[in-house]
């Protein structure tokens, strides 16, 4: 075999050399790309569906608000209509909101406008005194109020995990390709819960049954006498 045959020779190893190794390059590029798009795809539905909870028990709560209201017109309770049209105007607007990024902006205001409730609520405790109903609206409204601030929870853990996953190497690479996008982020939730308190106390109450309740048998039979 000449020098010719040989040169001939080593030219197709490398040629073919080089196109595995742009294939194999090209196939990495596809999988991994697929790979990275899949983690993200299945990040951003956790998201999704954080925010469908918290969004869920948030109109659990308003609910409330039309059953309290309806309590207080069946009992001629007066009370001050605005901060109960204010909660449904913003309910309105949280369902008619086409996207997360727009309804972001209402959850934040139904806190505030359903705070206003809670606190003519807690303020009426003559309302509880007097009925049992009052309590158990406002029992069953804190296990809403509880639900929806974990889910909101999660939603934050989530959308911050989410949105800092897109700044990251190599998913980078395809979040602008495949119109990954961030998620905003809700604030710490600031919905009070309901007060369940039926009477005033006072120190004095708390150390005189204290007091009681240390007293030997024998102490508390001679009381009695």
């Amino acid at each position: 075999m000449d020098k010719q045959d040989k040169k001939t020779r080593g030219s197709f190893i490398l040629f073919f050399v080089l196109i595995g190794f742009i294939l194999g390059a090209g196939i990495g590029i596809i999988y991994y790309d697929k790979l990275f798009e899949v983690y993200l795809t299945t990040l951003k539905s956790y998201v999704i569906e954080d925010y469908k909870r918290t969004e869920a028990y948030a109109n659990k709560v308003i609910d409330q608000a039309v059953k309290l209201r309806k309590m207080l017109a069946d009992n001629k309770i007066k009370y001050d209509s605005f901060i109960f049209e204010k909660i449904f105007d913003t309910r309105s607007r949280l369902l008619g909101s086409d996207n997360i990024q727009e309804k972001v902006e209402y959850i934040n205001k139904y806190e505030e406008d359903f705070n206003k409730i809670l606190e003519f609520y807690n303020s009426r405790m003559d309302l509880r005194n007097k009925r049992f109903g009052y309590i158990e609206w406002g029992m069953e409204t804190k296990e809403y109020i509880k639900e929806y601030v974990y889910n909101k929870d999660r939603y934050r853990d989530s959308s911050k995990e989410y949105n800092e996953k897109l700044k990251k190497f190599p998913l980078t690479l395809i979040t602008k390709r495949k119109n990954f996008v961030s998620y905003p982020e809700l604030k710490a939730s600031i919905i009070i819960e309901p007060k369940l308190k039926t009477e005033k106390y006072v120190k004095d109450d708390l150390k005189e049954y204290k007091e009681e309740q240390d007293k030997p048998v024998e102490a508390v039979a001679e009381g009695n006498e």
